[in-house]
């Protein structure tokens, strides 16, 4: 199941256009060619007609005509719209430093039609474009500090009981300043434990399907902790895979199993009939390829650590020695020294 589509129109004619007479819009960001991301919004770079700060602005066309009528429909978009702007809202509240700045929201017109925005800082890089998953031409040292600093930011939403369910390396960026920082951005799936539901948490996946925790192509249910922080969990273990190996952990899993279990033909009724072959498999396929690649001195804690935050059972997912309690399960806390003691092993070992 997925949320509603509907066509962007007026938000692709944005350019050119000032947003509460201070953000001048000046192109459009085109979207990855090869992403399977949802098209629910259209990005583009402008600036502070004042400063010349620049910032990043996502618009939201709902196309009221094209809907008129279905109430049910726009009602949707408009709180998934509010959803994503009052996160971003409540993280500049938290002074969570890992989340891109929010600037403001407001609503344009445009050919007529209503045009929903908001305004947010700007990030020089994405990690998809600075630093491609699976290129060998990239340090592996500089890829673990990358996955390091992702887990990081991860760890800080968490911990203010934000899920950003959409955990990849297009939503992860570099933010210039006195140090470069690497902060999480697109709140579009994100849910927060101390807001109202937004539409999409009723769904089984929210994100990108490519990344998605197995569990949740098989509408698996569980707690909102199991469903939303364990999927994060999932998410950042999928990042580090695909940053070393150049593919995602779920496709190569899912591709090991019997045809007939697979997510869009499986016509089980439990998640728990097909468990037992994602195990097994989990456990086969992620090693044979983390192998191939990783020097044999830092191959196996970092292949565990995959291993454990992509555990197929969610509640065995995690560090083994804190699945006692969900909310120190899900903790991110260990990986993240782990993976700056491989950081730092890395660059230690290519230099002697």
């Amino acid at each position: 199941m997925s949320g509603p589509t509907v066509g962007l129109g007026p938000a692709e004619l944005l350019e050119g256009h000032v947003l509460n007479g201070r953000w001048k819009v000046l192109e459009a960001r085109h979207r990855n060619p090869g992403g399977t991301g949802q098209s629910r919004s259209s990005c583009y770079l402008g600036e502070c007609s004042k400063s010349h700060e620049r910032v990043f602005i996502k618009a939201f066309d709902f196309r009221h005509r094209e809907i008129q009528g279905n109430i049910k429909e726009l009602s949707w978009m408009l709180d998934e719209f509010i959803n994503e702007a009052e996160v971003l809202e409540y993280c500049n509240g938290k002074k969570l430093s890992r989340a891109t700045r929010f600037i403001e929201k407001g609503v344009v017109t445009v050919s007529g039609e209503p045009v929903h925005y908001i305004v947010c800082e700007h990030a020089e890089w994405t990690i998809r474009d600075a630093f491609p998953p699976g290129e060998e031409t990239i340090p592996l040292h500089t890829k673990l500090i990358v996955i390091r600093d992702l887990i990081s930011a991860v760890r800080q939403l968490n911990g203010a009981g934000i899920a950003h369910q959409d955990v990849k390396p297009s939503n992860a960026v570099i933010v210039k300043g006195e140090r470069d920082t690497l902060k999480m951005t697109d709140f579009g799936s994100a849910s927060c434990s101390e807001r109202k539901a937004p539409p999409h948490d009723a769904l089984n996946c929210v994100g990108e399907l490519t990344y998605a925790p197995y569990e949740r192509l098989y509408g698996a249910a569980g707690t909102w902790y199991q469903r939303r922080i364990g999927c994060d969990m999932f998410l950042v273990g999928c990042f580090a895979f695909t940053m070393v190996v150049g593919v995602p952990v779920t496709p190569v899993v899912l591709h090991g199993i019997p045809a007939e279990l697979r997510p869009d033909v499986f016509t089980g009724s439990s998640y728990s009939e097909v468990l037992p072959d994602l195990i097994e498999h989990h456990f086969k396929l992620i090693p044979e390829f983390t192998k191939a690649i990783l020097p044999e001195s830092i191959c196996e804690p970092f292949t565990k650590a995959v291993l454990e935050l992509c555990h197929p059972d969610p509640a065995k997912r995690g560090t083994p020695r804190t699945t006692f309690c969900e909310s120190t399960q899900y903790s991110l806390e260990r990986y993240v020294s782990l993976f700056n003691r491989l950081a730092v092993q890395t660059r230690l070992n290519q230099r002697s």
